[in-house]
């Protein structure tokens, strides 16, 4: 695991123990949204560990994981070509 998807789990954990406490308080509206961003960071920390990319091509899929999951396909076509599957 690199740095870079050491903090996004790091901040993912980070977001979602907030997000808990809040709901605990009934803080209903910010507990979602933090859940929200805990899930975000949980989505780019598996983009950047699983498939390697690099923070460029997660800075530029912003808060739209599609953008993302698209960057992959493309990965994953390579390697399937890669390994002639």
């Amino acid at each position: 695991m690199n740095d870079v998807s050491k903090i996004y789990l790091q901040m993912a954990y980070a977001d979602l123990a907030a997000a808990k406490a809040l709901y605990n308080k009934d803080f209903f509206p910010q507990s979602i949204w933090l859940l929200q961003q805990a899930v975000e960071k949980a989505h780019k920390f598996l983009m950047n560990s699983g498939f390697n990319l690099d923070v460029v091509t997660l800075k530029k899929a912003g808060h739209n994981p599609t953008n993302s999951i698209k960057a992959t396909e493309i990965t994953t076509k390579e390697a399937y070509e890669a390994f002639g599957e």
